[in-house]
């Protein structure tokens, strides 16, 4: 499939509105969003002069397929879409997958309500989201690729079609990449849909123009994806990551972040104060990203933090030394690299939080059982009951993963004491404080 010449000709989008940039710590290194300052972020020359498609010539010209996925893999990277699952590894069962024909798709659908995470970096930095898919499509020996965007979010298909435009005039992308004689098509894909596109292999459904209908795994889309073909499928973060890693060096990237968890995620945090997006090192505790929101007005006090929108879960003030990881926060019973929100005493409440979940949760309708636990004050009750009987029996046979997403405060397996729990229920229900 070629690029619409219309679409990548579009006009360029004049000052995007994105959220602010939150200003970090100068020790935290910025590798997502190194070039999010520039002031014309569709400028493909002043792109390049600040090292883009660096990384991309030395992937075609030194490290070909396999000397690349072993840098990936030396890195550490972690997919940033909420899994976690080595790139790597992602990418090399692609490459050794016997096909004629492998895809990339790049998700930038960013399924979660109101997070503006994956928006803000295709807006600030096109061309890193772009080299990123084009790197993996090189490593793994594909020649179409894709980046699959809100069908509504015309401000994104706009910048990444222009960009996308640029780059294959250019050389970066098309019929000769780079001077090699390999092809590389690259093309925006506006999807529709609701919370479920969030997931893999619906997202392919839907790229296919089939019903948003979950796969049944093995085989996983690196074996058999996109028109039952290999397909390696990256969170946009993911893929911006890469050009860094191939610049730099895997060591570099393994120095920032945990050993578990090295390198940044974009993390959006808001407070009575801010609302906006900062690049946090994974492992950085939670107080201290919190912090980058901001002090709560005087007189109030913090009482939870909400952790993944509606797809996570109500912390305690006591839980703030938690490190902002994939794995330290799946085991507080939360998902990271989502938006965050501080719930400070009083005003909003817990339950006017659980009231705005539910507004913003309406895309979950596509599960078998709808998002339980987030009614006004008179339902309470009943829905612990029926949300604890849900997870006990039908939440295994959901059509999603669902219990990975649901708001998760009222989980019974959420390692909060007791006590820390029927004092969020008691807020819940709009009683105060003892």
């Amino acid at each position: 499939m070629r690029p619409c010449r219309e679409a990548v000709a579009r006009a360029r989008p004049s000052a995007p509105e994105v959220v602010t940039l939150l200003r970090a710590p100068a020790a935290w290194p910025r590798i997502l969003l190194a070039r999010a300052d520039a002031k014309d972020p569709i400028d493909l020359d002043a792109a390049v002069g600040d090292g883009a498609f660096d990384a991309l010539q030395r992937a075609f010209r030194d490290l070909g397929g396999a000397g690349t996925i072993a840098a990936i893999s030396a890195a550490g990277l972690r997919g940033r879409g909420g899994a976690g699952y080595p790139t790597g590894e992602k990418w090399r069962t692609a490459a050794a997958t016997e096909a004629t024909k492998r895809y990339v798709v790049a998700n930038g659908y960013g399924a979660d309500p109101a997070s503006h995470t994956d928006r803000t970096l295709m807006l600030r930095d096109p061309y890193a989201v772009i080299e990123g898919t084009a790197i993996a499509a090189t490593a793994i020996g594909a020649r179409e690729a894709f980046i699959a965007v809100r069908g509504e979010d015309t401000e994104v298909i706009a910048a990444l079609s222009a960009a996308i435009g640029h780059a294959t005039d250019a050389g970066f992308l098309g019929d000769d990449v780079l001077g090699s004689g390999r092809e590389l098509w690259m093309t925006v894909r506006p999807v529709q849909g609701a919370y479920m596109l969030g997931e893999e292999t619906v997202l392919l459904k839907a790229l296919e123009g089939k019903r948003g209908q979950p796969e049944q795994r093995p085989p996983h889309p690196a074996v058999k994806g996109l028109d039952d073909k290999p397909t390696v499928v990256n969170n946009v973060q993911t893929l911006a990551a890469v050009p860094w890693i191939l610049r730099e060096g895997p060591e570099a990237f393994r120095a920032t972040g945990t050993t578990r968890a090295p390198g940044t995620v974009l993390v959006q945090i808001r407070t009575p104060g801010k609302d906006g997006v900062a690049e946090v090192p994974l492992g950085t505790p939670l107080r201290d990203v919190l912090k980058l929101g901001g002090k709560l007005p005087e007189g109030r006090r913090l009482q939870a933090v909400l952790i993944g929108g509606p797809s996570g879960g109500l912390l305690p003030p006591d839980a703030l030394d938690a490190p902002y990881d994939f794995d330290s926060l799946r085991e507080a019973g939360n998902l990271p690299a989502q938006p965050e929100r501080g719930v400070p005493d009083a005003h909003p409440t817990t339950t006017e939080v659980h009231v705005e979940l539910r507004q913003k949760s309406r895309p979950l309708g596509q599960s078998v059982v709808r998002v339980l636990g987030m009614a006004p004050d008179q339902q309470i009750r009943e829905d612990l009951r029926r949300f604890k009987q849900w997870l006990e029996t039908g939440g295994h046979h959901a059509l999603e993963e669902v219990r990975e997403v649901l708001p998760q405060p009222l989980r019974v397996d959420r390692p909060v004491r007791v006590e820390q729990r029927r004092e969020l229920l008691r807020r819940v229900r709009g009683r105060p404080p003892r």
